[in-house]
């Protein structure tokens, strides 16, 4: 029983610190994000031993209730470098490993969003997004899912479906925003 509760103990300790290094390298790196958008060689090395260390942690602590956290943080890593494809490659892992975390259907946005806007591909976008709609209809990224689905890839036409299916007039809103009460308030 001592010796069970010692192993316990122990494997507490070592998860802590290790999560205690991760979160001081952490803070390192997006101190380095806010200051310089665009990296450098050396701050891409940096951000790849940051992913190593997440990546590792969630190796050895799956079931932490982290580890989805851990993986999107790595996805924004890969964002900034820019890495688009092993950014996919994460946020894919992120939904397969953790499907019901509050990050799946997250990850299937900001997926959707990087093949669309940054990579142009439209078909793999609609798959994200089609995604969306089949697992996570309930989901805040699940709005008007049929319609971004439509217009991947022309972002004029999404918004004018939005607006009518709203009753929007964009006319209205601008002419509201241009008057002298609207500049007052």
């Amino acid at each position: 029983m001592a010796i069970s509760l010692l192993m316990i103990t122990t494997a507490c300790n070592s998860k802590e610190k290790e999560l205690n290094k991760i979160e001081a390298q952490a803070k390192a790196m997006d101190s380095l994000i806010r200051v310089n958008p665009v990296m450098n060689v050396g701050q891409k090395v940096e951000a790849e031993k940051m992913i190593d260390a997440y990546l590792a942690y969630i190796d050895k602590y799956p079931e932490d209730t982290i580890a989805p956290e851990f993986l999107m943080k790595c996805a924004i890593l890969y964002h900034v470098m820019p890495d688009y494809g092993k950014e996919l490659a994460i946020l894919e892992k992120l939904v397969a490993q953790y499907p019901n975390s509050g990050y799946a259907p997250q990850a299937l946005a900001i997926g959707a969003r990087v093949s669309e806007d940054n990579l142009r591909n439209y078909e793999q976008a609609r798959t994200y997004l089609s995604q969306i709609m089949e697992k996570y209809p309930e989901s805040p990224y699940a709005v008007n899912i049929d319609l971004q689905i439509e217009h991947v890839g022309d972002p004029e036409g999404l918004l004018q479906s939005i607006m009518e299916r709203t009753g929007v007039n964009l006319d209205e809103v601008l002419k509201s925003a241009d008057s002298v009460d609207a500049v007052k308030k």
